[in-house]
């Protein structure tokens, strides 16, 4: 750990206390650990504590080598480790003052007790010029909470919602979800409750809210579903410097200070054990692509981001690539929506339509994992159908796998516009195509047992020229 020893300067009042904490940090510090860690110490009485950084040279979080870019955190007493129970929230380079109180907190951090004891400022080191930065956080310790300033929004302290129960004995269908959306709690412009309504206007019934390093959301969400008539899931995007993944369907903050594979592996373990999945979120992004390798547990592939664009053609290859390595990895796409205004990414652009029996917490995420998942552009695009029937008349579905002892048919069914394609792809490649020309297209082609064991698996794309208009996860076919 980067150990910045402070300079103190204290001007003590019957009301507050100031610390300026001091430093500077250079290219030599961010290859040791790319997060500082500012002590200071708290005494019994403090009602809140208001954080302020300030660095030199600014920089610019979309071109970190432009001057310098230091995100913002807080831990409370206790031990610094992974996963450490002293989180009190993270900023990253969003905010340059939060406030923590006993009642209320900046989104992204936790309100709850001022504990007395060792407190610490975390700086994360994303971009640090060759010349290095100098920093001055000033931390105030107050005897009062202070009235809510502008955004700052009142909460509870945070807790974990409950599980949902077991899984409906009803027959299961097709919910529209998207996986990736932030609010005012990471980076996001807007507030849940605005995020949840224009979820439901866009047709989405589950609705992620994964804001970044961050579980301050998680207690606001079932109220704010609940209040627009959708599901509203736990999440939260671990942002690390060497690419993004969203935790799906967490209980609580999954800790995001990883830098090695080994690292990661143990936050994937930590998101298992909390029953959720670990998604890689735009793997080819330009700003935010994934260095971390491919040997790591992770669930599922975000493989559509927004808009279609070249960077998810992409994120399809490389996760194509991994079904070709053997991996059984799910597709799945995200919004990523940051603003209703501009709406550049829209909330449910693309809609990740996933197969379960309700939209309750455990139902979506065992769709997830079993990858009976379909992308579409939007809502507005009605989903095709894919299944494999074995020699014995046994019906498989997207997301399952058929054991090959004879010749199998593939069928599938689509709803054309002009102009559209439809692709049948295998292990190999294109293994069928028809032009989507009719209202209701239904099309079937048999695959011999040594064809049908060489593909590996079918899925099915729709295209209009080179622009994504559906996809969906693999059936996969085993030698019996």
């Amino acid at each position: 750990m980067v150990r910045c020893r402070p300079l103190t300067d204290h001007h003590a009042s019957s009301r507050a206390t100031c610390l300026r904490l001091h430093g500077r940090l250079t290219g030599a510090d961010r290859e040791r650990d790319p997060y500082a860690y500012l002590r200071f110490d708290v005494p019994p009485g403090i009602a809140a504590i208001r954080i302020t950084l300030d660095h030199d040279p600014p920089g610019d979080a979309e071109d970190p080598t432009r001057g310098a870019v230091l995100d913002l955190g807080l831990m409370g007493p206790g031990h610094l480790d992974f996963g450490t129970p002293a989180f009190r929230g993270w900023s990253g380079s969003q905010r340059r003052t939060v406030l923590v109180g006993t009642r209320q907190a900046t989104p992204g951090y936790r309100p709850g007790p001022i504990e007395a004891g060792r407190w610490h400022v975390v700086l994360g080191l994303y971009g640090i010029p060759v010349a290095g930065c100098d920093y001055e956080v000033e931390v105030e310790l107050l005897e009062l909470e202070p009235t809510i300033e502008p955004g700052i929004t009142p909460r509870t302290p945070a807790t974990s919602p409950p599980m949902p129960g077991a899984v409906a004995s009803s027959g299961q269908r097709w919910i529209a979800c998207d996986l990736h959306a932030h609010t005012v709690h990471s980076d996001g412009a807007d507030e849940i409750a605005t995020v949840a309504e224009a979820a439901g206007q866009a047709g989405i019934e589950v609705l992620f809210i994964t804001d970044h390093n961050t579980d301050s959301h998680h207690p606001h969400l079932a109220e704010a579903g609940e209040a627009v008539g959708i599901t509203l899931l736990p999440g939260e995007e671990v942002t690390t410097y060497g690419g993004h993944f969203n935790a799906l369907g967490i209980r609580a903050w999954v800790d995001f200070r990883h830098s090695t594979p080994l690292q990661v592996r143990s936050a994937i373990d930590a998101i298992h054990a909390q029953g959720g999945l670990a998604s890689v979120n735009h793997p080819a992004s330009d700003g935010n692509p994934w260095t971390h390798g491919l040997d790591l547990p992770f669930d599922l592939v975000e493989v559509w981001n927004g808009p279609w664009r070249s960077e998810n053609a992409a994120a399809l290859d490389w996760w194509v690539g991994l079904l070709r390595s053997g991996r059984r990895t799910a597709a799945v796409g995200g919004s990523d929506m940051h603003s209703l205004l501009p709406r550049g990414q829209p909330v449910g652009t693309p809609v990740t339509w996933v197969l379960a029996a309700s939209s309750d917490r455990d139902d979506i995420v065992a769709g997830l994992r079993a990858g009976r998942t379909i992308v579409t552009r939007d809502g507005s695009v009605r989903i095709p159908e894919l299944r494999v029937i074995d020699s014995a008349g046994q019906v498989a579905g997207i997301g399952a796998a058929v054991r090959v002892a004879g010749p199998i048919d593939v069928e599938w069914q689509a709803y054309a516009q002009p102009g559209r394609q439809l692709r049948i792809l295998s292990s190999v490649g294109v293994i069928g195509t028809a032009d989507l020309r009719s209202d209701e297209a239904r099309g079937r082609m048999r695959l011999e047992a040594a064809a049908a064991v060489a593909a590996r698996h079918v899925r099915l794309e729709i295209r209009r020229d080179e622009d994504l208009i559906a996809v969906t996860n693999p059936i996969f076919l085993e030698a019996s």
